[in-house]
């Protein structure tokens, strides 16, 4: 049981993520289809594909040094 309560916190943090990554690639879809980008906007874009790409790395190394087998979490996780 007391294993049960250490992954609710982890499962929590999961899916915080996934909503991130998830607002974050709406806002980056947005960005890319947008025709006329601001300066700021280019940035903002470059800086939201940059986070992307790192979270999407450290997953796979969390994925590959934890032995995760769950692969349905890892594809929510990494588009």
């Amino acid at each position: 049981k007391p294993r049960i309560h250490q992954q609710e916190p982890m499962k929590l943090a999961n899916s915080r993520q996934n909503n991130i990554s998830e607002l974050r690639l709406r806002r980056i879809h947005d960005l890319i289809n947008k025709n006329d980008r601001t300066d700021q906007e280019e940035k903002e874009l470059n800086n939201l594909k940059l986070e992307h790409e790192f979270d999407r790395r450290v997953e796979e190394f969390n994925f590959h040094t934890n032995g995760n087998d769950n692969e349905e979490e890892r594809i929510n996780i990494i588009p």
